[in-house]
């Protein structure tokens, strides 16, 4: 006759199943700032950026001589 009785309590899971949890919730966080999240901002943002050269000064050559 054979006495081979099996029990399971059914746990030993809970840890890896918390770290597969906060991976997720890591991966989520930086993929919302990676791809641009907004906390809910009007999103009217006007943003204009003018950049001028100052203009050059002498004659217009290098070295600012007469040419012979």
């Amino acid at each position: 006759m054979a006495d081979n009785i099996q029990t399971s309590s059914g746990g030993g899971h809970g840890g890896l199943y918390f770290i597969v949890g906060i991976l997720v919730v890591v991966v989520g966080v930086l993929a919302f700032f990676l791809f641009g999240g907004d906390f809910g901002g009007d999103g009217d943002r006007d943003i204009d950026v003018n950049i001028t050269a100052p203009a050059p000064s002498g004659s217009g050559g290098e070295g600012g001589g007469t040419s012979q």
